[in-house]
């Protein structure tokens, strides 16, 4: 059986809204764990490894998940370039993220290291994701790099009723409307359009693992004028990040999708908590 790290990062969520305008809710932390419990953790040798934002939900954290490693630290204000496009709060989430991203990677690697091994797959993910489908490495080839499908599901005139969740696609079906019959599920950002990435997680071996998630460290240079996109309204983008910093690696061409974001890992505030933002 392949060998697994699950590293998990940033804050845990809530149910009202983006982490980083909202304080952490317990309950986020706990239907997450459950399904990743379910759905990865029993069905592959795992390790969890922890960097998180919400020293106030430590204990149960540790309780939940029992990683090897983990760090919970007070949330850090980035001494952030003018140069950086959008509001103060973005871009501090946005560094925010890959910072934590490359923290616990760090943490993985450092075991790695006083261990003499390395882990088949590494799966940097958030807490507040609920995987409902079967999550089993050995079926996957880990010379791939893995991301999400970025799900649209789309009625007869073309438009996307799931929004990433934020769309009235989970109140459809909660109620059995007859409009369901009619949706057709599709995806959106790369290579479909020039979106980029869906962010939410990712898995690969230990060596490319490492090399992406040293994306933090090439923040500044990444959000120079004339490098990397910015999205449609000239803002910083993790969608446009994750592209730019993979054809960078020459990782692009060792890309492989799977599973949609609608049903097999959505977000918990979404799904669960009726949060439409």
């Amino acid at each position: 059986m392949s060998k697994v790290a699950l590293c998990l990062s940033g804050k845990i969520g809530n149910v009202q809204g983006k982490s980083g305008f909202y304080d952490s809710d317990p309950r986020v932390l706990i239907k997450g764990y459950e399904h990743y419990q379910r759905h990865i953790i029993d069905k592959n040798d795992v390790d969890v490894f922890v960097h998180c934002w919400d020293g106030e939900l430590e204990e149960k954290t540790l309780e939940l998940y029992r990683p090897v490693r983990s760090v919970f630290e007070k949330q850090i204000y980035f001494d952030i370039p003018d140069y950086v496009k959008g509001e103060n709060a973005r871009k501090n989430n946005h560094y925010s993220r890959w910072y934590s991203n490359k923290m616990v990677n760090e943490y993985r690697r450092q075991h790695e290291l006083e261990n003499n091994f390395e882990y088949d797959y590494v799966m940097t993910t958030r807490f507040d994701l609920a995987f409902e489908t079967d999550v089993v490495f050995d079926d996957f080839d880990n010379q791939y790099f893995y991301s999400g499908k970025w799900s649209a599901v789309v009625d007869n005139h073309g438009n996307d009723l799931f929004k990433g969740g934020r769309g009235p696609l989970y109140d459809l079906i909660q109620a059995k409307h007859p409009i369901l019959s009619q949706l057709k599920l599709t995806t959106k950002g790369y290579p479909v359009n020039d979106e980029g990435f869906l962010d939410l997680w990712f898995f690969a071996n230990s060596k490319n693992s490492t090399d992406f998630f040293s994306l933090y460290d090439c923040l500044d240079e990444y959000n120079k004028p004339g490098n990397c996109d910015t999205d449609s309204s000239g803002r910083i983008s993790n969608h446009r990040l994750v592209k730019y910093h993979l054809e960078k690696l020459n990782l692009i061409d060792k890309l492989k999708f799977e599973f949609h974001m609608f049903d097999d890992f959505p977000e918990v505030r979404r799904k669960y908590f009726g949060c439409r933002k």
